[in-house]
């Protein structure tokens, strides 16, 4: 006999609670994260200055009612076709909150490692794509 090969998912924390991305907002980020206030948004980098390209999600949703975290995972692909680490957004909110903000960078210490072109930043929740987006490195 012929077993069958199965694959089989977890329902997961947020079954009952449709989280939706509201927004995909991309910034240049010298060192660390700069705070969301000081965050200068933009769709194309210039690529002889940018050192790391940070990445931001707002979330909205209806209340949760209890605490939990949303796996997040957001991937920059280079003009060539290559793919980047993960970019690990863990979103954590509070049960009486309607939506909210993660984010998280990714690059290099020093400035012109990023080839010009058109880049391509997918982020899913659960392994299921929820957004994609596309920036200009010039």
């Amino acid at each position: 006999g012929h077993s069958q090969f199965e694959v089989m998912l977890n329902a997961g924390d947020v079954a009952n609670a449709e989280i939706r991305v509201a927004a995909l907002q991309l910034f240049p980020v010298e060192a660390s994260l700069p705070a969301r206030t000081e965050r200068q948004y933009t769709s194309k980098l210039a690529a002889a200055t940018t050192r790391r390209i940070g990445i931001e999600l707002e979330f909205t949703h209806e209340p949760l009612g209890r605490t939990l975290t949303v796996p997040v995972d957001c991937y920059y692909f280079w003009p060539d076709g290559q793919t980047s680490p993960p970019i690990v957004l863990s979103y954590e909110p509070q049960p009486s909150w309607p939506g909210g903000y993660s984010a998280g960078a990714l690059g290099w210490e020093e400035p012109g490692n990023w080839p010009a072109g058109v880049y391509t930043v997918s982020c899913s929740i659960y392994g299921r794509p929820v957004v994609v987006d596309r920036f200009l490195m010039e």
